[in-house]
């Protein structure tokens, strides 16, 4: 065999063991792959086969499913997240979960009240868009006012204040029903409707008096006060009238209501002047005597710029005690 005929036949060898390590390579990649591919999928195999074979196994619902329906299970007759929401609100009104569940609550006017003009409806409610609506009609039932009042509600489901003032056209006493309610989304009835009958005397004036609320603020925000309605013989100095009403704090029935006041209650009102737009009352010393706390000082602010502010042809007012408007009511 010559030299260039062992080569060739050598180099022939060479390629034979190159296929055949290819070809092992191969099959034993396939053989690794087909392996793997049973072993994973053996465990769901298994489970089939489980079942299958085991009817009660099959039937009995596994340890999750068992934990996840008593997690999630309700009485048919208990809705749990609407007792929750209502209780929830009658938390941050401060009043009972039954009385919440009607969605309004009307402070004033009281069933069988004597009011006076303008007629003032006030409350909590909690309606759809926050919007309460009012029907105000005599005994013979003409409507002597109607329509809607927005509630200050910061959130869905929960209570706001609404308030309007309405200064109905009558001279002589007349018998009312004052009627508080809302209108369904779904169809437009009235829902959730109070109804107070009351007696309107033209010869009364009716004020508003502003204090805390426990109901209506259990928070307790330094600077929100809430109109407390009080009616009143008709005098020329209605806002000296406002203030002096201030001063005596609220009566026992306004206080069942939840309003307190923050002024010492031996501060008393010297003079009371408009200049122009201005609200100007002066009290004495005992208004801010030993009255600490900035919260405090906000609160009896605001109590008596509100009560100032009631009437249009104010726009602003200045405090001074003694006749100093600096350095007073300082926390």
């Amino acid at each position: 065999m010559s030299h260039h005929q062992y080569h060739h036949q050598k180099n022939d060898y060479s390629l034979y063991g190159w296929v055949f390590l290819i070809l092992a390579i191969v099959l034993t990649v396939g053989v690794s792959v087909y392996y793997f591919s049973s072993s994973v999928g053996e465990p769901t195999n298994n489970r089939q086969t489980i079942s299958a074979g085991n009817g009660n196994a099959a039937n009995q619902p596994s340890v999750n499913e068992e934990i996840n329906e008593n997690i999630n299970e309700v009485p048919e007759d208990d809705n749990v997240n609407e007792v929750a929401n209502e209780n929830v609100s009658a938390a941050n009104l401060n009043i009972a979960p039954d009385v919440a569940k009607s969605n309004i609550a009307v402070r004033y006017p009281q069933d069988g009240s004597i009011v006076g003009l303008p007629l003032k409806i006030q409350g909590e409610g909690r309606e759809f868009e926050s919007v309460v609506r009012y029907r105000v009609k005599t005994e013979k039932g003409i409507i002597l006012a109607d329509g809607s009042m927005q509630a200050d509600a910061t959130d869905v489901g929960r209570f706001g204040q609404f308030f309007v003032s309405l200064p109905l056209d009558l001279t002589s006493i007349t018998k009312a029903t004052v009627e508080t309610f809302a209108n369904s989304p779904k169809d437009g009835a009235e829902i959730d409707k109070v109804t107070n009958n009351v007696t309107i005397d033209p010869t009364l004036r009716s004020l508003e008096v502003y204090f805390s609320n426990t109901q209506s603020d259990p928070k307790a925000e330094c600077e929100k006060v809430v109109p407390a309605i009080r009616s009143i013989a008709k005098v020329e100095k209605i806002g000296t009238a406002s203030l002096e009403e201030l001063l005596k704090g609220p009566n026992d029935e306004e206080k069942t209501l939840g309003f307190a006041t923050l002024i010492p209650t031996n501060a008393k009102l010297q003079t009371f002047t408009i200049q122009g737009t201005v609200g100007r009352p002066d009290f004495t010393a005992e208004l801010d005597k030993d009255v600490a706390g900035s919260c405090r000082v906000l609160a009896i602010r605001a109590q008596i710029e509100k009560t100032i502010l009631q009437f249009s042809t104010i726009e602003s007012v200045i405090i001074s005690i003694e006749g100093r408007t600096e350095d007073i009511l300082q926390p």
